[in-house]
C-alpha cells in the first residue's frame, strides 16, 4: 500500500474516525433495538448484511444526529418490511441514497415530502401554484434563498432522491423544478414505515 495512503488512514483513526463512525452505529443499534429487531434481523443471510453493510457506508459520512436518526429509521422500516430479503436491491439504494447527505439536504427533502413533490403515476408534474408554496416556506423555514435552494436541490441529484421535471419544462419555472424521484418515495416509505403498523 502507498506510503501516503498508509499515513492518511493513521492520521484518520486518531483523530477520531473510528470513534465517531462507532458512535453513530451504536445510536442506530440502540434505536434498532428499541424496535425489538435483534443483531441476528440484521447479519442472518448475505442480502440482510449487504443492507447492514450499505448502512454502516451512509454512517460513514454522516454529518450530525437528525442524519443519524433518518438512516436509523430508514434501516428500521427495511428491516421490519423485510424488503431487506424480498426487494435487497431497492433496500440497499434506498439506504445508500443517505451516503453523504448533510443535515440541511435531509430538512428540504422532508419539505419536499412533505410537500408532496413526486411526479404522479401519468407523470403529471405538482402544480406550479404548489411549488411556489413549497420554495416560499422551505426558504423561510431555513432561512435559504431561492438560488441556495435550488443549488442545494441541484447537489442531490447525485443521490438519486432527486430527479430533474423533464427536458420539456423549463422556462419561468426552470429554477427549483427538481422532484423527488420514486427512490426517494421508498425511502420515505421505509421511514415511515412504523406508522403503517398503528
Amino acid at each position: 500500500m502507498d506510503g501516503v495512503v498508509v499515513s492518511a488512514i493513521e492520521w484518520a483513526i486518531k483523530r477520531g474516525y473510528e470513534k465517531y463512525t462507532l458512535g453513530r452505529l451504536y445510536r442506530v443499534l440502540e434505536r434498532v433495538a428499541e424496535e425489538g429487531i435483534k443483531e441476528e434481523d440484521l447479519t442472518k443471510n448475505e442480502e440482510k448484511f449487504a443492507t447492514f453493510v450499505r448502512m454502516v457506508r451512509a454512517l460513514e459520512q454522516c454529518s450530525s444526529n437528525e442524519v443519524t436518526d433518518y438512516i436509523a429509521k430508514a434501516m428500521i422500516g427495511i428491516v421490519k418490511s423485510e424488503d431487506d430479503v424480498k426487494s435487497p436491491d431497492y433496500a440497499q439504494m434506498a439506504i445508500s441514497a443517505l451516503n453523504g447527505v448533510v443535515e440541511v439536504e435531509i430538512k428540504i427533502l422532508v419539505e419536499m415530502h412533505n410537500s408532496n413533490l413526486y411526479i404522479d403515476e401519468n407523470g403529471k408534474l405538482p402544480s406550479p401554484e404548489k411549488r411556489k408554496r413549497y420554495v416560499e416556506n422551505t426558504c423561510k423555514k431555513l432561512s435559504l434563498s431561492e438560488a441556495r435552494l435550488g443549488a442545494l436541490v441541484n447537489g442531490m441529484l447525485r443521490t438519486g432522491l432527486v430527479t430533474p421535471p423533464g427536458s420539456n419544462y423549463g422556462g419561468a419555472y426552470a429554477q427549483n423544478t427538481n422532484v423527488l424521484s420514486p427512490l426517494a418515495r421508498d425511502l420515505f416509505d421505509y421511514i415511515y414505515y412504523k406508522n403503517k403498523l398503528y
